[in-house]
């Protein structure tokens, strides 16, 4: 007589289920765009503190510079290129 590991944790088998490792692949994208956003935050710092550039968040002050919106789009690489990466 055979033994299902399943039987009584509650847990239904997910094996060939279409769409079933949707939750993984959500946690999987939000564990990396944390690792990115750290790696582009720790970046946009060097930035603003060592070379005295303005800063990410420096568009909403109404001096608009390349500089300052290239920073702010550090941030949005760095969230998009986790996404690329977990469906990779």
């Amino acid at each position: 007589m055979a033994v299902d590991s399943n039987t009584g944790t509650g847990r239904s088998p997910s094996r060939g289920l279409p769409g079933s490792d949707a939750g993984a692949v959500t946690v999987r994208i939000f564990g990396w765009a944390t690792l990115t956003f750290l790696a582009a935050f720790l970046f946009n710092n060097f930035l603003t503190v060592w070379l005295g550039w303005p800063g990410a968040f420096g568009t909403s002050g109404g001096a608009y510079s390349a500089r300052s919106w290239l920073q702010t789009g550090l941030y949005a690489v760095a969230i998009m290129w986790a996404a690329v990466h977990v469906f990779r």
